[in-house]
């Protein structure tokens, strides 16, 4: 009988080194990539934006007519102007038709997923005067009405 109960004790033994109050360390889950589009100044053929993205791995743009379907995230990943990803990013649009809407449609993803961003923005007018009709010079003549050869024709 001490025979069995010394073995039984050898075979509880390793049994006392175990731990079962340390908790398993916690995995950090990746988190949701996000992505904003501010749209800035628009000319009569271009349209300025930022692109904020955080938690990205990739980013990309595109320009596109307001009307136009707008794209899955994957699409502008794929076919999009590439930016660099966890940062703010200033982008221009170029070659646009001037007085036409347009949708600036950008995507980010990451190994948790894709997201997807746009804004609106309006191209101005053809041969829109920057100064909306007024004199730079307020109406005054830059040479106070003065003769700049003093009289003297060249």
């Amino acid at each position: 009988m001490k025979v069995k109960n010394l073995l039984y004790l050898l075979m509880a033994l390793p049994l006392a080194f175990v731990a079962c109050d340390e908790p398993a360390p916690e995995v950090e889950q990746p988190k949701d990539a996000t992505i904003e589009v501010v749209v800035g100044e628009a000319t009569e053929n271009t349209i300025a934006f930022t692109i904020t993205t955080e938690n990205a791995e990739s980013a990309a743009w595109l320009v596109l007519e307001a009307a136009e379907a707008t794209p899955t995230a994957s699409e502008v990943l794929a076919n999009g102007t590439a930016v660099e990803v966890n940062k703010a990013v200033e982008c221009k649009a170029e070659g646009l038709e001037a007085e036409t809407e347009y949708k600036v449609v950008a995507a980010v993803k990451n190994a948790k997923g894709a997201a997807l961003a746009e804004a609106t923005a309006t191209t101005l007018k053809a041969n829109d005067d920057p100064n909306n009709g007024d004199d730079p010079n307020n109406g005054d003549d830059p040479n106070n009405g003065d003769d700049p050869n003093n009289g003297d024709d060249p």
